[in-house]
Parts: structure tokens; C-alpha cells; sequence
């Protein structure tokens, strides 16, 4: 009996020491995905505008009786490149199937932010009294004189984020995760425009206005380049497109949200923390064995 089985033990034994390891790391998936995002220039007054632009003779002048509009920042594009790495497990022959590291860059399109400050003054022109009613119409005439600032920026950041999902291979997958990016604000740039506009206001036979004259002047100042860096989570619904067909199994559409802490930097310092919710929508594929 021994003679005949030690053969068998043998070869189980050979075939276990056998079996190779495999790489600690394996490149898994590729991700493209877009999606909106807003920043914190923390540009809220004349005073911060004058550290970008220090030599503005638009904003060198005095203020008082202008009133201030607060400031508004449309949203931007986001735009993502990102490799999947699975890790080793322990055993060292296979990949962990539930958890990998996502890595690659962003590019924020640019996002813009204003600020106006306006001084409106009426002066009554003339009064006109019709002869049938005794009805009195007024004409004014109106000098409005403003600042408009604006500045805008674009972004380049490298992103690194651990992911935990369900089934991978199910049709549905749910997952979540934390990430960091960090990077530089790039083509920054801080418009002034300076406007007088003059015109005359009727308020009867449906004319509004006329206008007398209109005087605009505008400065144009770039800033460099400056860090950015942002901590957020992720929350993602990922549909594979098809499991039965070969081409478009790798295939798969998911949607994400990232509530995120983000920090901007300007040529003169640090600017508030900023919280917001992005969201993306992109396609992943899956590379297969």
C-alpha cells in the first residue's frame, strides 16, 4: 500500500510547490469618464482682485457709493483618464477580486468668477403733462458707471483612490471609496472692464431708453501657476453593457458622486475650504485575462 500511494503524494506535492506567484500588482481596467465641478478662487472684494492685479488703474479708485454684486462661479467641466491596479492577495497566486487602486489625471476646464460693482445716478430730465388727462410722464436721464472683474482658471491634477465594490462580475455593482488628488491651477487669468453708460429713460409710449454715449476700458493680467488639492469619497453604480457577448463583455457604464473637500491656492495665499458634490458619468473596460 505504501509503495503504491507514495507515488500519488508526490505528485500532489510537486504540483502544490509548483504553483507560480503572480505579480504583486495587474493593470485591470481603463476608465474615461466627465463630469461638473465648482472651485473657491476666494475673489470676494476689490482688495483681493488688487493682489492679482496690483498695478490696476481701474481699481484704483475710490469705491464709496458703489454697490457690490456678489460674486457668482459657473460650473466647470471635468474631464478623466484613470487606470485600475488590482493588488496581490495573500496567498500570492491570485488578485483580490472585491478591492483595487484607481490612478491617473484630471483636467478641469476652465471656471470662471465675477464680481461688478455699480453706481447707478437719476437725474430728472424733463416732466411732461398731456392736455386731455393731466397725466404727467417723466424722462430721466441715467448715468450708470461700473467694474466688472472676472477671473478664470484651469486645472491639471493627478488622482489616486482605493475602491471597494460588490460582485465584480454580477451585471449591477455597487462601490465606494476615499481618494486624493493634487495638482496646479494653469492659463490664469484676471479681466477688469471699466464702463460708463449714459442714456436718456422715457416712461410712456413703451420707449425705455435712449442712449447718449457709452465709454468702456479693460485690463487684462495673468498670474502663475499655483497648488490645488482636494480629499473626497467616492459613491458609484456600475452596469456591465453585456455578459453573454464576447465584445461587450469588458464594457461597462457607471456613474459616480465625490463629496469633496477642496483647497485652492491664489498668487497671495491660501483660500477657504470648499465642500461640494461633483458627479461623473463615464465607461470603463475591463481587461481581460
Amino acid at each position: 500500500m505504501f509503495v503504491i500511494c507514495s507515488p500519488v503524494f508526490l505528485f500532489a506535492q510537486e504540483s502544490t510547490l509548483t504553483i507560480p506567484k503572480v505579480p504583486l500588482i495587474k493593470v485591470s481596467d481603463v476608465y474615461a469618464d466627465a463630469g461638473s465641478y465648482r472651485s473657491n478662487f476666494g475673489l470676494t472684494d476689490k482688495s483681493s482682485y488688487l493682489k492679482l492685479a496690483p498695478g490696476s488703474k481701474l481699481l484704483a479708485g475710490d469705491f464709496n457709493g458703489y454697490k457690490k454684486f456678489v460674486s457668482s462661479e459657473n460650473n466647470g467641466m471635468i474631464q478623466s483618464m484613470l487606470i485600475g491596479i488590482k493588488l496581490r492577495d495573500k496567498q500570492k497566486t491570485g488578485y483580490r477580486k472585491n478591492k483595487l487602486i484607481r490612478v491617473g489625471f484630471s483636467y478641469y476646464t476652465s471656471l470662471d468668477t465675477y464680481l461688478n460693482y455699480i453706481n447707478k445716478e437719476t437725474i430728472r430730465y424733463d416732466t411732461l403733462t398731456s392736455n386731455l388727462t393731466g397725466q404727467q410722464f417723466f424722462i430721466d436721464s441715467i448715468s450708470e458707471d461700473g467694474v466688472n472683474l472676472m477671473h478664470s482658471s484651469e486645472q491639471l491634477r493627478l488622482q489616486a483612490s482605493i475602491i471597494y465594490s460588490t460582485e465584480s462580475s454580477a451585471r449591477w455593482c455597487f462601490y465606494g471609496g476615499i481618494g486624493f488628488s493634487a495638482g496646479s491651477t494653469m492659463n490664469n487669468r484676471t479681466v477688469i472692464y471699466s464702463y460708463n453708460n449714459s442714456y436718456i429713460n422715457f416712461d410712456y409710449q413703451n420707449q425705455d431708453e435712449r442712449p447718449l454715449y457709452k465709454l468702456d476700458e479693460q485690463e487684462d493680467y495673468t498670474t502663475s501657476n499655483n497648488f490645488v488639492w482636494s480629499v473626497f469619497t467616492t459613491a458609484g453604480l456600475d452596469f456591465r453593457i453585456g455578459k453573454k457577448r464576447k465584445f461587450w463583455q469588458p464594457i461597462h457604464l457607471y456613474l459616480e458622486l465625490h463629496p469633496t473637500v477642496e483647497v485652492v491656492y491664489n498668487s497671495y495665499g491660501k483660500n477657504p475650504a470648499n465642500t461640494q458634490i461633483t458627479s461623473c458619468f463615464g465607461v470603463r473596460y475591463q481587461i481581460q485575462k
